[in-house]
């Protein structure tokens, strides 16, 4: 009797275990721990997806983008038509065993035309046909490359990158005819260079922009300098070449063209399901790539990183084509523009600090997108230069006009060469270029990004860092680095 009783009591216990109710049996840890962790892996995506998109409001592109994207430019107009011609019949730079013809190129560039040895003067020669063609090219009014709606990160740039090259046959040309004393024939092949430079850029990205940029450069350093120093230049010449920089460089496209084809280009690069997959690349570390995959997988992306988009380009497109004494500060890692200090921010529109906070967030806006700050500030860069080379080859024509360099920026006003003293792109006060002179010797300066002025001291210091740098240029003096830097 005794041995039976246990067994009647585990009986009991069971039945009365079989009529709890379902929601008890259903709390037993057996069954709790499985249905919370499904519970787990049915919330955490939503959760996560609210981490990330949560206080990015959607408003739209940041433009009229449908307007923008198609650019109507028939071929007889387009440049693009003449360029791609004269890079099918270009003749390389020859590969010569043993030799480097490449540095032989870039002595000759550097030193003038008397350093060009036979490899490189023939080099010039076979590509005659090729520079007349592309000398056409450079009179047509405009250029589109690629229709900015179709702008991607795999967009490829071979015929803008192959320019520089007529650019250096052009110098090299350049220099030839400056030896033999022809200052105006040299000047057709500046003036081509420069053509080239404002075309690059019109509808296209930064590294477009930057490439025209350089040849920009190439085109006042190398050549037109040299033109303006030469002794046989005539006043009539200078002002020819005055008034034509002056009405090219009008048609320079304002940098907000440049950020609206980023825009578009970013837009059709993470929207590209294949382009998405290939940035995954780029991550070196293997749990950014699991990130990175797990919010493309579940969606977060492309949405997060157009969202991000939006409100950075909205920033920018704001206030980028303003002068620098009319932008408000600058900020952050991202160099994001602060807002009117007496005005509140629109309820849909982030701070800067709060879009830096999200495109850390997104892998592929963190990707993309830092960069382009870079590019406002070679734009600002190339503006320096451009106003610096027309202050001077003013004061050139009036130092040919009266035979003395004027004392006085105010003097190129005054004998009508000049409409006005160009303004210095970096001033945070909207004041004026700087203007010196010594002898022989003009400088006309910006006082660079840091704002303040050096006095002109830092223009030929090659090694110094260029935000402490002035910008600008001098004429009349051979540049052998014997201006020392000055710190402010």
């Amino acid at each position: 009797m005794n041995d039976e009783r246990p067994n009647l009591i585990t009986d009991l216990e069971a039945h009365a275990e079989g009529r709890k109710p379902l929601v008890i049996r259903l709390l037993q840890w057996k069954v709790v721990i499985p249905v919370m962790i499904l519970l787990m892996l049915l919330v955490a995506p939503l959760l996560y997806r609210s981490y990330l998109l949560n206080g990015i409001p959607a408003i739209g592109d940041p433009f009229d983008v449908e307007a923008f994207g198609t650019v109507n430019l028939p071929d007889v107009e387009n440049a693009k038509i003449d360029y791609e011609a004269a890079m099918a019949a270009m003749v390389p730079l020859p590969a010569i065993a043993g030799v480097d013809v490449a540095a032989q190129l870039d002595d000759a560039l550097t030193n003038g035309w008397e350093h060009a040895g036979p490899t490189i003067r023939t080099w010039l020669d076979d590509n005659r046909p090729a520079m007349e063609q592309w000398k056409l090219g450079t009179e047509k009014p405009d250029f589109l490359y690629v229709q900015p709606k179709e702008l991607s990160i795999n967009t490829l740039l071979p015929l803008i990158q192959e320019l520089r090259t007529f650019a250096r046959l052009a110098q090299l040309e350049t220099s030839r005819l400056l030896s033999e004393g022809k200052p105006a024939e040299a000047w057709v092949w500046a003036r081509a260079t420069y053509r080239c430079s404002r075309h690059l850029g019109r509808y296209g990205v930064a590294i477009e922009r930057l490439v025209g940029m350089a040849l920009h450069a190439m085109s006042i350093d190398s050549m037109m300098m040299k033109i303006a120093e030469h002794p046989t230049t005539t006043e009539s010449l200078l002002q020819e070449m005055l008034k034509e920089i002056q009405e090219q460089y009008a048609k320079t496209p304002p940098t907000s063209t440049m950020m609206k084809c980023e825009y578009l280009m970013f837009k059709n690069t993470i929207h590209d399901p294949k382009m998405m997959r290939e940035i995954s690349n780029q991550f070196n570390q293997p749990a950014m790539k699991v990130q990175y995959e797990y919010s493309r997988v579940l969606g977060i992306e492309p949405q997060m990183s157009q969202m991000i988009a939006q409100q950075f380009f909205a920033n920018i497109l704001e206030q980028i084509d303003l002068p620098m004494h009319q932008r408000q500060r600058r900020t952050g890692h991202l160099d994001l523009f602060e807002h009117d200090p007496g005005k509140s921010y629109r309820v849909d529109r982030l701070t800067p600090d709060e879009i830096e906070r999200h495109v850390m967030k997104s892998y592929v806006a963190r990707y993309l997108l830092p960069a382009l700050s870079q590019a406002d500030t070679a734009c600002l860069r190339e503006a320096c230069r451009q106003r610096a080379f027309e202050f001077c080859l003013a004061a050139r024509i009036f130092q040919l006009r009266t035979g003395a360099y004027p004392s006085d920026a105010n003097e190129l006003v005054s004998a009508g060469i000049l409409a006005d003293v160009p303004a210095d792109p970096y001033s945070p006060t909207g004041e004026k270029l700087r203007y010196r002179h010594a002898g022989d010797e003009v400088v006309a300066w910006s006082v660079g990004e840091n704002g303040i002025d050096d006095g002109g001291g830092t223009l030929d210091a090659e090694d110094y860092e260029l935000r402490y740098a002035d910008l600008g240029i001098i004429l009349g003096r051979e540049k052998d680095g014997s201006v020392e830097a000055k710190k402010p």
